[in-house]
């Protein structure tokens, strides 16, 4: 049976086996919190819940008269996109590192097979 530190090892190992497939999900990641973190954020501006001194007002439908919006509005500010691109990294590899860490029964046993085939693959792969 594989213990916690095992699970660590075998992810620790798949990341440093293919560097560049943990930097593309690691971009992806903070790119996709940057991208609809806004959106998110835009809620609770437009509900009264918060306000900026600098907002940053991008119209998605109509326009902005008089400084208030005609039908739909990302109200935001200049910090929060890379604010939600650090979320959406740490949330994306807590995710990967407790997933690892949490498998159990024969969930374990399928995840450990699917990462043997996967490396074994990868290992044929680069000999041909």
């Amino acid at each position: 049976e594989t213990t916690p530190t095992t699970q660590i090892q075998i992810l620790l190992d798949s990341i440093e086996s293919n560097p560049t497939k943990s930097i593309y999900f690691s971009a992806l990641m903070a790119l996709c919190g940057a991208a609809l973190g806004p959106f998110l954020d835009s809620y609770h501006s437009l509900f009264g819940v918060l306000s900026y001194e600098t907002p940053l007002v991008f119209p998605i439908l109509g326009s902005v008269v008089d400084g208030s919006p005609e039908l739909l509005t990302c109200v935001t500010t200049y910090w929060v996109p890379p604010l939600f691109g650090l979320a959406g990294f740490l949330i994306g590899w807590l995710y990967i590192g407790l997933d690892a860490l949490l498998v159990v029964g024969k969930e374990k046993d399928a995840v450990m097979d699917d990462s043997n085939n996967l490396n074994a693959q990868q290992q044929q792969e680069q000999l041909h």
